[in-house]
C-alpha cells in the first residue's frame, strides 16, 4: 500500500482515482478496481472513474460486468462522446 492511502490519509477524489491508475499499471486490477468502486461509492458524479473502471474490466475481458457498470454509470447520469468510445460506431460491442 502506498503511504498516501492508508487509512488514515484522506484523498481528494482526483488523488484516490491517480492512485487506482497507478495500482492498474502496475498490474493489480483487483486492487485499482476496488479503489475505483470506492471513489465511486463516495462520489457517483466522477466521469473519468467511470471510465477507467469500465476499462478495466474491459482490458480483463469482464464485458459483462462492464456492461453493468456502464448502464450504472448512465443511471448516475453518465453520458457523452467518452461513453461509448470503448466501442465506435462501426465496431462490434458487447452490448
Amino acid at each position: 500500500m502506498h503511504p498516501e492511502s492508508t487509512p488514515s490519509s484522506i484523498l481528494t477524489a482526483d488523488q484516490a482515482l491517480q492512485e487506482a491508475n497507478a495500482l492498474f499499471q502496475a498490474g493489480n486490477a483487483a486492487a485499482a478496481e476496488a479503489l475505483y468502486r470506492a471513489i465511486l461509492e463516495a462520489d457517483g458524479r466522477v466521469e473519468a472513474c467511470w471510465l477507467d473502471c469500465i476499462e478495466v474490466m474491459i482490458r480483463c475481458d469482464r464485458l459483462l460486468d462492464a456492461r453493468t457498470t456502464l448502464a450504472s454509470g448512465r443511471y448516475q447520469g453518465l453520458a457523452g462522446e467518452a461513453v461509448d468510445a470503448p466501442f465506435p460506431k462501426g465496431t462490434v460491442s458487447p452490448w
